[in-house]
């Protein structure tokens, strides 16, 4: 189950965020998805994807690392688009294989 949830936050920053695949929203992401953190804040599928879509399209985010406890993944990131590159962390839990709620911090604000 811990690997399962890995994969899932892992598809989320690789596949959706950085290859904008929207069709992965709703098999990944939980109807009523939450986000916390600062900036823009996700509530629910329908404003994932809206997020999704306005991102730079050349945004790039690796999964430097990840640690699963419980329902619970916390994973370091590293992002980058154009000159740009910041690094962050979140802690996303997952139930029933769907991302119900993310805690973010990035140093960009």
């Amino acid at each position: 189950m811990l690997d399962e949830n890995k994969t899932v936050a892992r598809k989320f920053f690789e596949d959706i965020y950085s290859q904008g695949n929207l069709d992965l929203v709703d098999e990944l992401v939980a109807q009523d998805y939450v986000a916390h953190g600062a900036g823009p804040l996700a509530q629910g599928r329908e404003a994932v994807k809206k997020s999704i879509a306005s991102k730079p399209p050349d945004i790039n985010v690796v999964v430097e690392q990840q640690v699963a406890e419980g329902d619970q993944v916390v994973s370091r990131l590293s992002f980058s688009a154009g000159e740009e590159t910041w690094v962050g962390v979140a802690i996303q839990r997952i139930v029933d294989g769907k991302l119900a709620e993310t805690w973010r911090v990035t140093n960009r604000g």
